[in-house]
């Protein structure tokens, strides 16, 4: 049987009679705003696919660790120890946290065009921030 650790415990038994954070409530906003499923369509022609050696992080879980970086300006270092910390970070990437590949290029990449994709949408009147 494998030990928990102190974030595994916390997000099981004192998270469900917390109130909601600042945090909390800013990353459920920005669950309902922002269309996950055609920004995944959008990058998955030019996301690497699994081959020969270590199997791409999903793209989804990506955007997200991306958009955590830029919404709350943290660094790599930065956003990798508030994963692992942070239970509304996790609960935001749906995911167990179990360390994060840094890819520069890809990040800034992503970044830029999901910018794009936001703002061209905002501009048109189709998301209401």
């Amino acid at each position: 049987m494998k030990q928990q650790t102190l974030a595994m415990a916390a997000d099981q038994s004192f998270e469900n009679y917390r109130k909601p954070t600042r945090r909390d409530e800013f990353l459920k906003t920005k669950e309902a705003i922002v269309p996950w499923s055609a920004l995944c369509e959008v990058f998955e022609p030019h996301y690497p696919k699994a081959g020969n050696g270590r199997p791409p992080i999903g793209l989804e879980r990506m955007l997200r660790i991306h958009f955590i970086q830029h919404w709350f300006n943290l660094a790599d270092l930065s956003c990798d120890e508030g994963l692992y910390d942070s239970a509304s970070l996790r609960r935001f990437n749906k995911v167990r946290y179990r360390g994060l590949a840094k890819n520069a290029t890809r990040a800034f990449t992503a970044l830029a065009l999901a910018n794009i994709f936001l703002a061209r949408k905002t501009l048109m009147g189709q998301v209401r921030l």
